[in-house]
């Protein structure tokens, strides 16, 4: 089947493929009622694709003569060429990405917060020792002008 289908390619399309290439690309799968077999053609290119289903449906006939050796192929209908690609799906790939970013962030933020152990604003000394911070010394040296902050630091030392 599959050096019919290249032959056909290359004397009608003028398309030179690898019988390799073609046979990964053909899919023939049965419905449940066994009576119909639906050709499923996966390439780079839509074209090349109908192409493909197309032939395998013309050699169809003698093929399953071949392998059956009675009764006959009758075609429901020819390959068209699709106007999206069937994979993959950029929608779902997108969302299920920004969902695993959010989390993985998420995380990120969640452990580094738990690690870091530095006391910042008095309320933090209150959370941790349940006494009220009456006044703060602030380190005048560790001014930022640029931000307009000031950097505190706990330390045990």
């Amino acid at each position: 089947m599959v050096s019919a289908v290249q032959e056909n390619l290359k004397n009608k399309y003028g398309v030179d493929l690898k019988d390799t290439y073609i046979k990964n690309a053909i899919t023939i799968e049965t419905t449940t009622d066994q009576l119909i077999l639906n050709i499923v053609v996966q390439t780079d290119d839509p074209e090349i694709s109908a192409m493909i289903a197309n032939l395998v449906q013309e050699n169809a006939d003698q093929i399953y003569k071949d392998v059956i050796q009675y009764g006959n192929v009758k075609s429901v209908d020819k390959a068209q060429i699709p106007l999206s690609a069937s994979s993959p799906n950029v929608k779902v790939y997108t969302g299920v990405g920004l969902l695993a970013g959010l989390l993985i962030a998420c995380l990120i933020v969640f452990i580094t917060e738990s690690v870091d152990t530095k006391i910042k604003p008095k309320d933090d000394l209150f959370d941790e020792y349940g006494i009220p911070v009456f006044a703060e010394i602030m380190d005048f040296a560790a001014a930022d002008t640029n931000t307009g902050g000031y950097d505190y630091e706990y330390s045990t030392k």
